[in-house]
């Protein structure tokens, strides 16, 4: 499995110090305001369903000046709280058993941003906004626990990274790229200036290094 990440900072412009959000083990979301006074509880969500917390990521998912807390359960269940901290949607009600893994990226048109998940080894994404599940493909992707968004090569279209060693088109899911796994954790970055981001892998079991690859040459870079 992936290195939980369960803690991400809030945009709270009318508070003083910083607040953080983070995920305990009994499944429970905190958000706390840290300021030279100490540590303040301004809430606290009752046990998710799902166990432990995997992930918290932070987004103003409709466009609208807000935040919205999206959170993944390491028992494969996702949940959505506004900034009031009111649930806006979760996974528990749809059709699949478990969310493998969960990204937030703009892959429309339109202003909202979507959840991306891979969920029964399927690649899907709701509209940020209603909560709809506006696409799901029909490929299976076994043994992905990270997912990410990005432009990995010179069509200028965004990609989606799968941690297993698949790069698709974002809009089609054909494959543009399949080679060995990256690593247990991915990040995209654009390490050499050339507007055009590598993948970056790390987690790899029994291997302590970390990994580069050039998705538009279609190569693993050296690292020393």
């Amino acid at each position: 499995q992936s290195r939980a990440r369960p803690m991400a900072m809030l945009p709270v412009d009318n508070l003083s110090g910083v607040v953080m959000v983070y995920g305990d083990r009994y499944a429970i979301v905190w958000v706390v305001r840290l300021s030279e006074r100490g540590a303040q509880v301004l809430w606290r969500s009752s046990a998710l369903e799902g166990g432990p917390i995997q992930d918290i990521l932070v987004e103003d998912l409709d466009g609208r000046g807000g935040h919205d807390i999206i959170v993944r359960t390491q028992g494969g269940q996702a949940f959505v709280f506004d900034d009031t901290y009111s649930s806006r949607w979760s996974s528990v009600n749809e059709d699949f058993r478990a969310v493998n893994a969960m990204a937030i990226a703009q892959l429309d048109a339109d202003p909202a941003f979507e959840i991306l998940m891979v969920a029964d080894n399927q690649v899907l994404w709701y509209d940020g906004d209603q909560f709809v599940r506006e696409q799901q493909f029909p490929q299976v992707y076994a043994n992905v626990v990270e997912v990410a968004v990005g432009n990995v090569d010179t069509d200028r279209e965004l990609e989606i990274v799968l941690n297993s060693g698949r790069v698709l088109d974002a809009l089609t899911a054909d494959a543009e790229w399949e080679t060995q796994p990256f690593g247990l954790q991915i990040s995209l970055i654009d390490i050499d200036g050339d507007g055009i981001q590598e993948v970056i892998g790390y987690g790899q079991p029994n291997q302590g290094t970390i990994r580069i690859f050039d998705v538009d040459e279609r190569q693993e870079k050296p690292f020393q």
